[in-house]
């Protein structure tokens, strides 16, 4: 079971999420403290290795090579401060020591490792650098100790792709023998998240995308080695997976109008990663179905449920230009809760970027619904096609068909006479016929996913749908 990846709903703008400051300045007049007095700050180079920040006639040195100058932050936009984030760089990788100004006195903030950024709400971000990729820290700033406390991540944004240096199983969880998928040598994998791991040296486990499927991967298997307690990958030919994907690719892009939390792991308790922005831009990375691994704008990633999704989703519908590829996403999102339930007989199709195929049985007729993204719905009948718009209006799919194409029989009858009744009557030639109708047509979308269930009705074809 796969999902085609790419729904995009709305353009993801540029610039929400912040990013690590440079030194701008060596000089300025700024009100550090908040009480409506500006200080001369002065940032300089003092012996070497080591600078001198100067607030009015207070000042400190420490230890910072290469100095560059400062630039004042806000960590909490309520207390009226700002901060004075120095900078530094030593062979080449930049570096930083961050002060507030309090009762008069410099007092040195100790910042976590990683190149910091925040935007006033009392969060700072840092980015650590990986194995070809950027590690994006959360810590909450504390204005008492000073000091700040991490916000512990499940997961982590990593955006890679990497080839495969050798044979490879992509697995269904870490740790988990049954393999989803194989890489062969040379393959091209995409890394969409990392999982780090308690104990030291393990290298921790990377969420990969091979054509498709996801599955995961140890650290140091795409280093060359072979995983920790597994065996050398043998050459040759790789077998067949073994296990049914835990996750599934989605990539779809969208704007929520309400905040919500993400959360840690995949239960309703956990604690919270992040929360969403009204107006914020949001990316559906992966799926088990009932729940969504979500990437914030500040390229944090948190759980969200199905649910919480599906109301936020509802709420852009009204007055959107953007409706018609939300309700798509609505339908996906409750087919998603079916193919993961323990309940669904096989694997199936999945709505691709361009919308679904529905098949639909009836007693000895057999029809063929193409709903897509831009609208469009195609009823593919024994003898004839069908052509509309359809809508998805709280739960029913509404359809409203206004052509009709097909052929026709013309001349002699060939099996009039054959004494059966009921029969098909094959005529000595057909025509072809287009012409314009008026006629609707309506789904229950809950008991279609419930048919589905059991497949006696309904079941949803891989493959994306066709429409004029």
């Amino acid at each position: 079971m796969l999902i085609s990846s790419g729904l995009m709903l709305v353009a993801v703008v540029a610039g929400a999420s912040p990013s690590p400051p440079t030194a701008s300045q060596r000089e300025a007049q700024l009100d550090l403290d908040g009480d409506g007095k500006s200080e001369r700050v002065v940032v300089e180079p003092a012996k070497p290795g080591t600078f001198r920040l100067r607030v009015g006639e207070v000042q400190v040195e420490g230890e910072l090579p290469g100095v560059q100058g400062f630039t004042a932050l806000d960590l909490d936009s309520g207390d009226k401060r700002q901060e004075v984030l120095v900078q530094g760089e030593g062979q080449g990788t930049p570096r930083w020591r961050l002060f507030r100004y309090v009762n008069g006195a410099l007092q040195e903030v100790p910042l976590p490792p990683g190149a910091p950024s925040t935007s006033g709400n009392g969060i700072l971000l840092s980015d650590v650098a990986m194995d070809g990729w950027v590690r994006r820290d959360k810590y909450l700033y504390d204005a008492k100790k000073p000091g700040f406390t991490e916000v512990p991540q499940e997961l982590y944004f990593v955006a890679q792709t990497v080839t495969a240096p050798a044979p490879l199983q992509l697995l269904r969880a870490p740790g988990n023998p049954g393999a989803v998928a194989m890489a062969r040598p040379g393959e091209s994998l995409s890394l969409i998240a990392f999982k780090p791991e308690a104990s030291a040296g393990s290298g921790g486990w990377y969420l990969a995308d091979s054509g498709g499927v996801l599955g995961w991967l140890q650290a140091s298997s795409l280093r060359g080695a072979p995983p920790a307690a597994s065996p050398p990958a043998s050459p040759g030919t790789p077998a067949a997976p073994e296990a049914r994907p835990e996750l599934y690719p989605v990539n779809a892009e969208l704007r929520v109008t309400t905040s919500f939390p993400l959360r840690y792991t995949r239960q309703a308790d956990a604690p919270i990663v992040a929360r969403t922005r009204q107006e914020s831009h949001l990316t559906l990375l992966a799926t088990d179905g009932h729940w969504y691994l979500v990437r914030s704008e500040t390229k944090l990633l948190g759980w969200a449920n199905t649910d919480t999704l599906a109301t936020s989703l509802s709420t852009l519908q009204e007055g959107r230009a953007s409706a018609r590829s939300i309700q798509l996403l609505l339908l996906q999102l409750r087919w998603l809760a079916l193919e993961s339930s323990p309940e669904s007989p096989r694997q199936r199709g999945l709505p691709s970027t361009q919308g679904f195929v529905l098949d639909s049985s009836y007693a000895s007729s057999d029809d063929t619904y193409h709903f897509c993204a831009n609208g469009q719905v195609t009823l593919e009948l024994y003898d004839a096609t069908k052509y509309g718009k359809w809508t998805l209006e709280e739960d029913t799919l509404k359809m409203v068909f206004t052509r009709k194409t097909g052929r026709y029989g013309v001349g002699k009858v060939l099996n009039a006479d054959d004494g059966q009744k009921n029969t098909v009557l094959n005529y000595e030639r057909s025509e072809n016929y287009d012409r314009k109708i008026s006629d609707t047509d309506s789904l229950s979308w809950s008991e279609v996913v419930d048919d589905a269930k059991g497949r006696i009705n309904y079941g949803l074809r891989s493959g994306a749908p066709t429409c004029l």
